[in-house]
């Protein structure tokens, strides 16, 4: 499980780091940057989701947070 959770937020964090880099998009990614992401929420929310939850969230992970 913590192998799933590993790849799945190592595969968000790099998609959104890569939307965001302003020196390789083009100019009309930014219209469709809330698609794109949306869709890589979802798609790896349906592909590893299923052994814990899709927990995503690091920060719920880790605890870094107070309640």
């Amino acid at each position: 499980m913590f192998a799933s959770e590993f790849i799945a937020s190592a595969i968000l964090n790099f998609v959104v780091f890569a939307l965001n880099d302003v020196k390789a998009i083009a100019r009309g990614m930014t219209v469709v940057q809330p698609i794109l992401m949306f869709f890589v929420v979802y798609g790896t929310g349906s592909c590893f989701g299923f052994q814990t939850g899709c927990a995503l969230n690091l920060a719920r992970d880790f605890g870094m947070y107070k309640c």
